[in-house]
């Protein structure tokens, strides 16, 4: 199963996904910063509009992190990459079910918690399947080009 993981088409769709997703979130927060705090139940005022506005440097650099490294090579810093966006997407996920279960988010919450937890598990998994190309090359991983 976990070959499928270690393609490349895989690896560029995942990215890709993620990609289009910061970069919608990204144009959403910046814009209409209120509609962020609504999109998960809650209401917006000033300082989550000022929040959101600075959330969405973040979901740019994302975006045009995982879009440029989409093409990567299986290497050190491709697998550093993966973790870092699976450790990403899980604590959001975490943090999602466990504000909604003390009563600050609405049931408006499940959504992006099960998109959060999807690309967990997708970077999980392609962090897993990864760690087979640590047999020889540059980084202690194989040189292989993407196709």
């Amino acid at each position: 199963m976990l070959g499928v993981f270690q393609k490349p088409l895989t690896y560029k769709l995942v990215h890709g996904f993620t990609a289009v997703l910061c970069l919608y979130l990204f144009t959403m927060t910046l814009g209409t910063p209120r509609s962020f705090p609504a999109l998960v139940g809650l209401s917006g005022n000033e300082a989550s509009d000022f929040l959101s506005r600075r959330a969405s440097m973040f979901l740019l650099g994302i975006s045009v992190l995982v879009f440029q490294s989409r093409r990567a090579i299986p290497s050190t810093a491709r697998q550093a990459i993966v973790l870092s966006m699976a450790t990403t997407m899980g604590g959001l996920a975490v943090l999602g079910l466990v504000e909604f279960f003390r009563g600050a988010a609405t049931a408006k919450i499940v959504g992006p918690v099960c998109i959060e937890a999807f690309l967990c598990l997708a970077y999980g998994l392609l962090w897993f399947g990864g760690r087979a190309f640590r047999a020889d090359g540059i980084d202690g991983c194989k040189a292989s080009q993407p196709s």
